[in-house]
């Protein structure tokens, strides 16, 4: 018969998908992405791989990895601040506003990316 007090791990733990762990897991893959792209891009300036650089200056690539930095950057911030916040009320809080932040940064990076790149060609 067995033992009614082992409960598996998973169950004691209850793994949510909440907006915290989202943005955390975000963090990490986009942080391993950034440093891919630096070295790449290192290998292609040196001219050690030249078709990688010519891969990493694509506008595409680019402006994925653009995007990449500043959602990376504000929730780096958003890590910061629920360190030194102790309120459970803000630490739900705080995914929510910095994501929003971060889009809003990066929306409006677009239209400054097009302001310029538009002012450049006249």
């Amino acid at each position: 018969m067995p033992r009614k007090d082992l409960v598996s791990y998973s169950a004691k733990v209850g793994y949510r998908k909440h907006p915290g762990m989202v943005m955390w897991l975000f963090h990490r893959v986009s942080g391993v992405l950034i440093g891919l792209f630096l070295i790449f891009h290192l290998l292609g300036i040196s001219g050690i791989c030249s078709f990688v650089g010519d891969l990493v200056k694509l506008k595409p690539v680019v402006a994925v990895m653009s995007v990449l930095f500043v959602l990376h950057a504000f929730n780096g911030i958003r890590i910061i601040l629920m360190e030194f916040c102790s309120s459970a009320d803000r630490k739900k809080f705080l995914p929510h506003l910095l994501a929003t932040v971060a889009i809003v940064a990066v929306v409006g990076a677009i239209f400054a990316f097009k302001i310029i790149a538009s002012g450049a060609a006249a």
